[in-house]
């Protein structure tokens, strides 16, 4: 799935047009805008699981700064490559309780016998 966002996020950071339509193309039969998009852009396309691709912490960080608005506890999971550790679980846990969450949904790629997300590679991308 191609977010609705990129087509209008791509023209904001002031790519032309035909340039547009040419890299969702290329992102709808890829899956990736790996060399299609400046380098200096990449972070703004950063997800889960694709390419660039969000840090653990990132999902904790990113759910700390809206905990404070939110009475109950944030529906979220942080995905994990196949490659974590208990250590790189009980760390994500650790930091979890220090920003004063109030739940967290950790998974780990390939832990079940199916998943809707897959090819998670690395904690440090």
């Amino acid at each position: 799935l191609v977010n609705q966002s990129v087509s209008p996020a791509l023209k904001r950071l002031g790519y032309p047009e035909d340039e547009i339509q040419k890299i969702m193309k290329e992102m709808d039969e890829n899956k990736s805008l790996e060399g299609l998009i400046k380098v200096e852009h990449r972070g703004v396309f950063a997800t889960a699981t694709g390419s660039p691709r969000l840090r653990p912490e990132a999902h904790l960080l990113m759910m700390a700064h809206i905990q404070p608005f939110i009475s109950g506890a944030i529906s979220k999971t942080v995905n994990l490559p196949e490659t974590a550790t208990p250590h790189d679980i009980s760390e994500l846990y650790k930091l979890a309780f220090e920003l004063g969450l109030k739940a967290v949904a950790i998974y780990r790629d390939h832990s079940k016998g199916s998943q809707p997300l897959q090819n998670i590679e690395c904690l440090d991308c």
